[in-house]
């Protein structure tokens, strides 16, 4: 993701363990769901809060039928 950040002009990323625990939590709910979405727990703003970060600006990317990470990202930079 920084690789193609810097690419384009933009600084990079940085992990934040809140927003890590948060994202997880989600996965995992959506793995016992069988379910993909952006909603559960709320949305990615209420569950972002709830984790307890306050974030100014907030984003959320999932994947589903991709086989690594690499073409993950190669699909959410391919994507308009």
């Amino acid at each position: 993701v920084n690789a193609n950040r810097k690419a384009r002009g933009r600084g990079p990323l940085t992990r934040d363990a809140t927003i890590d625990a948060a994202a997880r939590g989600h996965a995992c709910d959506m793995a016992a769901k069988s379910h993909l979405t952006h909603d559960g727990n709320g949305g990615p703003k209420r569950r972002i809060k709830k984790a307890g970060c306050k974030a100014r600006l907030t984003g959320e990317a999932i994947a589903m039928g991709q086989r690594n990470a690499p073409e993950v990202v190669k699909a959410w930079m391919d994507s308009p």
